[in-house]
C-alpha cells in the first residue's frame, strides 16, 4: 500500500474507533463470556466510545497526557473500556491483570517501578482488594487511582480529543 493510500486509513487506535462507532452503532463491537459458551454481557460501538469518552475524561482531569497508566483490570469489558479509555487520553496503557492472591503482588510492584507509571485505572472490586496492598509498596503510595466501573466517571461531554500521532506508543505490554 502506498504512503498516500495510508494517510486515508485509520492511523491510531483512536480514529479507528471513533469511524466504527459512526459506521456500525449500535452493533454490538464485542461479546464477553467468562467459559467462551456462555453470553454474560455485551457492549455495542456507540456504547464502547461513550464509555471511552467517560474513562478518558477522569483520565484528563488527572493530568496524565502522554503518561503510562497501568490498566489493571480483570478480563471483560471493564477492560476493553479501559483500554479504549488510555487510547482517548493520549496516555500510554500498561495492561496488568490483578493478581489473583495479594501475596502475587510483588509482580505488580515491578511493573510499578519498570513503568514509571502515576495512576492506576481500575475497577471499584479491584481496588478496594489492592489498593492497600499497593499503597504498602516502596513506589505505591505515590500511586492515583482512577476506576472505570463507577458512573462517578460521568457521561465524557468535557473529553477532549488528545492530539496523538500515528507513532505515538498506545500500549505496552
Amino acid at each position: 500500500m502506498s504512503e498516500g493510500a495510508l494517510r486515508g486509513a485509520s492511523q491510531t487506535m483512536l480514529d479507528l474507533l471513533w469511524q466504527q462507532a459512526a459506521r456500525y452503532g449500535d452493533k454490538v463491537a464485542f461479546t464477553y463470556s467468562h467459559d467462551g459458551e456462555a453470553k454474560l454481557d455485551q457492549v455495542t460501538y456507540r456504547q464502547l466510545d461513550t464509555k471511552a469518552r467517560a474513562v478518558a475524561s477522569a483520565l484528563q482531569r488527572q493530568d496524565v497526557a502522554g503518561e503510562h497508566v497501568l490498566v489493571l483490570c480483570p478480563s471483560g469489558l471493564d477492560f476493553i473500556a479501559a483500554m479504549f479509555g488510555c487510547f482517548y487520553a493520549g496516555t500510554v496503557a500498561i495492561p496488568v491483570h490483578p493478581p489473583v492472591h495479594s501475596r502475587l503482588i510483588s509482580r505488580v510492584a515491578s511493573i510499578v517501578v519498570d513503568s514509571r507509571a502515576r495512576i492506576v485505572l481500575t475497577t471499584a472490586e479491584v481496588q478496594s482488594e489492592l489498593k492497600p496492598v499497593v499503597d504498602d509498596l516502596p513506589e505505591g503510595g505515590s500511586l492515583r487511582w482512577c476506576v472505570a466501573d463507577t458512573d462517578r466517571l460521568g457521561d465524557g461531554s468535557d473529553w477532549m480529543a488528545p492530539e496523538v500521532d500515528p507513532s505515538d506508543t498506545a500500549f505496552v505490554q
